[in-house]
């Protein structure tokens, strides 16, 4: 069995790491385990463990309800929103 490693360097955004950091702390991963587990799943599963898509109009429009940047409508309008996109 080979047991030798290789060293990954990557530069990231400090606030980025420091984010994910906290996150990864209560799940009980340090970052080097989280890099190992992505790396695994993409040797399992020959793909990025992502759902990467480009957001559609509905995805959108419900991030901008999220961050609360658009005005109060009433349902009717938002129905007719909704049948124009389709």
């Amino acid at each position: 069995m080979n047991l030798t490693t290789d060293q990954i360097s990557v530069r990231v955004d400090h606030q980025l790491k420091v984010d994910a950091e906290l996150v990864l702390n209560k799940l009980g991963l340090k970052t080097s385990d989280a890099i190992r587990v992505f790396l695994k799943q993409i040797c399992l599963t020959q793909s990025l463990p992502l759902n990467i898509k480009l957001p559609n109009k509905v995805d959108l429009a419900l991030s901008e309800i999220e961050r609360d940047e658009v005005d109060t409508i009433t349902f009717d309008d938002f129905k007719k929103q909704l049948e124009s996109l389709k």
